[in-house]
């Protein structure tokens, strides 16, 4: 009977359908959690006024699942319509299927307006081994945050150097500026639990503050000794050591624990990702007691910057039984009222023609940046081995946080080398 009733009902559904109209689905996976299941739902409503009868279904999965269910599903034939993430771990599921051919084609047919409006940086990211092999949809930009109310009871303002940063963090951590009586609180929270989580740290500040390179350069040479790179690595090792401003537990941190001490209010200094301001804007305690600005200045003669942090961007699949429908669905995705839709949902679109209208304060900080937008190097799109190296290289950072090295200069000229032996090996 119930089996009865769902066909019934199915029956109705597209009996009600306009003329000329054919029910179909879209499934997109992504990573995004609950807020981007929304984004991709919302749009595929707007999408849907035009195209009658399309449904758009997102599903998100941890970062982990996505990528393993992701790969499996490219190399069995059996992906969904489109995949959503960042550009690097796209790179990641194409290096491992070979399975997605590109979306130069899909770039060629968008209006000049969207085309256009598209950053150069964004397709850069967005490229892999020559070929432009996904549609960026979303500029995610990391920032710096600091607490406000905690700036005013240790009668500090907002750090504009590193030394500014130490300053205020031990303040933080010592003169209990959250008034609750306890010694619970922390100079900055960070995660350092594994490579795949501590790069994004340590490349949110160098790339804000002007490197072009971290590990090594566009021809490969490894640039990580050099001294403005130096620099960068021996500041960060000293907020772990020296300074002592984050938890002691944070070198076995990964996101979720990190967003507890910046949620739960014991953290006075945190990075700040577009994508983060969305939820919390609506945490009690945490909205509007936080001041968004530029990364902390390393160099003198580099202005104040934010951090192109990654290009999240979609692909449609093989696999997909609407392969036309879902790249005019991807396309969509970038004119101005969908992009807006991101915008109040999952982070900045990469469009910079977007409305900003209903936009909270922190959120607008994003879709229109008074600072300069320094992109991360996305160096994985120029070597598919990048990866591997990187995490080679977070490795050595770990084990420098947790055994701090007597000498730096020893140490940094040491890791160098052993970075330039593994180039070597993975170029062959």
């Amino acid at each position: 009977m119930r089996n009865g009733l769902k066909q019934c009902a199915a029956a109705a559904a597209l009996l009600a359908l306009p003329v000329g109209a054919s029910a179909q689905e879209l499934l997109i996976w992504h990573d995004k959690g609950d807020l981007g299941t929304v984004m991709f739902e919302d749009i595929g409503k707007l999408f849907a006024e035009e195209h009658p009868g399309v449904t758009v279904r997102a599903l998100s999965f941890p970062t982990d699942q996505w990528l393993s269910k992701s790969i499996a599903a490219l190399n069995t034939n059996t992906a969904p319509d489109l995949l959503f993430n960042d550009n690097f771990r796209i790179n990641v599921i194409q290096q491992s299927s070979g399975k997605l051919s590109g979306v130069q084609d899909m770039v060629d047919g968008l209006d000049d307006a969207t085309r256009a409006a598209l950053p150069e940086g964004a397709l850069d990211a967005s490229t892999l081994d020559g070929t432009l092999l996904m549609l960026p949809l979303q500029q995610a930009t990391g920032a710096f945050g600091v607490r406000t109310s905690w700036l005013e009871a240790v009668g500090e303002e907002y750090p504009e150097t590193w030394e500014d940063v130490f300053r205020i963090g031990k303040k933080f951590a010592t003169e209990d500026p959250d008034g609750n009586g306890s010694d619970d609180t922390f100079g900055m929270a960070l995660q350092a639990g594994n490579p795949s989580v501590t790069h994004q740290m340590l490349e949110l500040f160098g790339f804000g503050a002007g490197l072009d390179h971290l590990i090594i350069d566009d021809e490969g040479n490894v640039v990580l000794d050099d001294p403005r790179n130096a620099k960068l690595i021996q500041t960060f090792l000293r907020i772990f050591q020296e300074e002592g401003l984050v938890s002691p537990d944070t070198i076995n941190h990964v996101f979720t624990d990190m967003y507890q001490l910046i949620e739960g209010g014991r953290a006075g200094m945190f990075r700040v990702l577009d994508a983060n301001v969305v939820k919390w804007d609506g945490i009690e305690g945490l909205a509007g007691d936080y001041t968004i600005g530029p990364i902390p200045s390393l160099f003198e003669d580099e202005p104040p910057a934010v951090e192109m942090h990654s290009v999240r961007s979609i692909v449609v699949t093989p696999s997909s039984d609407n392969p036309e429908l879902a790249a005019q669905y991807a396309a969509f995705a970038l004119q101005p009222e969908s992009q807006a839709i991101m915008l109040k949902n999952k982070g900045s679109g990469v469009r910079g023609d977007i409305p900003l209208d209903g936009l909270s304060d922190t959120q607008a900080f994003f879709a229109k940046p008074q600072y300069p937008v320094n992109p991360n190097d996305f160096l994985s799109a120029k070597f598919a081995w990048y990866p591997e190296l990187q995490e080679a290289f977070y490795r050595e950072i770990s084990d420098a946080i947790a055994n701090p090295p007597a000498d730096f200069d020893a140490w940094i000229k040491a890791t160098a080398e052993k970075m330039q032996d593994k180039v070597a090996d993975l170029k062959d």
